[in-house]
């Protein structure tokens, strides 16, 4: 290389460093992320975009399919919203719903031979319980997006009902639990107060306990349906992590019928100790002699709550100087294309969904056209607990019940995921 080649090369490296070596500061001096434009910064197909477009075999249910839906079954099978009052299980109400993906052969049909696009329907779970007597459904809706007929779905080889105990758990079983659950407050009052230093129910501040069901399942004989509840106390009013202050107390709900009239606490748990009402709890506690009130449990304070919670450690912040983290960059701009819920990907291509009880599911993955997979998803997730209470060591989730599509959570740009990423919405209706 002459001297004015060199000269030249050093004049570029010097004005790359000097350009690398800005941006971290211009950063770090505003606290503000980079910026694209909207047809940069990652909105994969928008609302607008996806409702003028004609939907794939794949892509699941629209906000606007939901609702027609919910408006036909309504006039059908007189279904409505959840109503939180004494007569929600009288009412019959839809508990969830999602796309039901068409038959293999139909869809190979028309994806490899140009047949005809099966028509798009609903799968639905309704809970029944004007009828009589009560019962739990799904029923297939369709065609979409103005549907005109439904069916029952098979459950298994015959049925297609289940008893009205094994509907799931929803809003409408809250106000039965709420109202024994008051009653509870104001029996054990006394009782959270001294053996766990928190108050529960109304006028519980300054340090208040929660109730979280863990478990609905068989009892006993006459008891086919009970609830199990378990308390926590969190160390801020705001923070996060409460589930990791369980309080050694649990209860069992016998939920007998519709009526919640007729419901019933009829296991208490403490400490290993066996209760067989709220009220038979307080008065052994109440006794100065019993052996409970050795089991009491002082509320963290200090240091000792800050590992569950958002509140700062004590020191230095680090990174205080460097607020931004390193940033991906796409010298050619993306790689990937984004057309209503296909994603194509150097000679990849597959659709991707979101079933409300199982999650992602990705159907139809190519590469360089050839089907490699046709359905790749979960069926269900199973989470078997233990531990040294009744809650954890009697439970088996199945997290299809939970609502894993469901329960997904928005994700931060930068954050979660790389600035330069899509994002796809994902409209579920699962347990109201």
């Amino acid at each position: 290389m002459n001297m004015a080649g060199m000269r030249m090369a050093l004049a570029a490296l010097a004005v790359g460093l000097a350009v690398l070596a800005a941006a971290p500061r211009a950063a770090a001096q505003s606290g503000d992320c980079p910026r694209w434009g909207p047809n940069a910064a990652g909105q994969g197909f928008t609302t607008a975009e996806r409702a003028a477009s004609e939907p794939s075999v794949f892509e699941e249910l629209s906000e606007a399919e939901i609702k027609s839906v919910q408006d036909f079954l309504a006039r059908e099978i007189k279904t409505g919203p959840v109503q939180f009052d004494a007569e929600a299980l009288f009412r019959n109400f839809i508990h969830g719903m999602w796309l039901e993906v068409p038959p293999k052969d139909a869809v190979l049909d028309h994806l490899d031979r140009g047949g005809p696009k099966p028509e798009r329907r609903a799968r639905v779970i309704t809970v029944m319980g004007a009828e009589k007597p009560p019962y739990v459904q799904e029923v297939i809706v369709g065609p979409l997006p103005n549907p005109t007929k439904w069916a029952p779905a098979l459950l298994n080889a015959t049925a297609t009902r289940l008893p009205f105990h094994m509907r799931p758990h929803s809003g409408a079983d809250l106000p039965g639990q709420v109202y024994l659950l008051n009653t509870l407050a104001k029996t054990l009052k006394t009782f959270f107060r001294e053996a766990f230093d928190v108050g529960y129910g109304e006028n519980c501040e300054p340090n208040c306990a929660y109730d979280n069901y863990a478990n609905v399942g068989y009892l006993s004989p006459e008891i086919p349906r009970a609830l199990w509840l378990w308390f926590v106390r969190p160390t801020q009013p705001n923070g996060d992590g409460n589930f990791l202050h369980p309080l050694p107390l649990q209860v069992a709900i016998a939920q007998q019928g519709q009526n919640i009239a007729d419901w019933r606490i009829v296991k208490v748990w403490f400490w290993g100790n066996f209760f067989d009402s709220p009220e038979e709890l307080a008065a052994e506690w109440a006794k100065p002699d019993s052996k409970l009130r050795a089991l009491k449990i002082k509320y963290p304070t200090g240091n000792e709550a800050l590992y569950s919670n958002f509140k700062r450690r004590p020191g230095s912040i680090r990174g205080a100087q460097q607020p931004l983290g390193p940033v991906q960059y796409e010298p050619y701009g993306r790689r990937f294309t984004i057309k209503g819920n296909k994603v194509e990907w150097l000679g990849w291509s597959m659709y991707v969904g979101n079933k409300p009880t199982s999650g992602m599911r990705l159907w139809d993955i190519r590469f360089k056209g050839e089907r490699i997979v046709y359905e790749l998803s979960l069926q269900e997730e199973m989470a078997a607990y233990g531990g040294d209470d009744i809650v954890q060591s009697h439970t088996i989730y199945l997290d299809s019940h939970w609502g894993v599509g469901a329960s997904v959570r928005e994700l931060v740009h930068g954050v979660d995921c790389p600035l330069t990423a899509a994002y796809m919405d994902s409209t579920t209706l699962y347990k109201v």
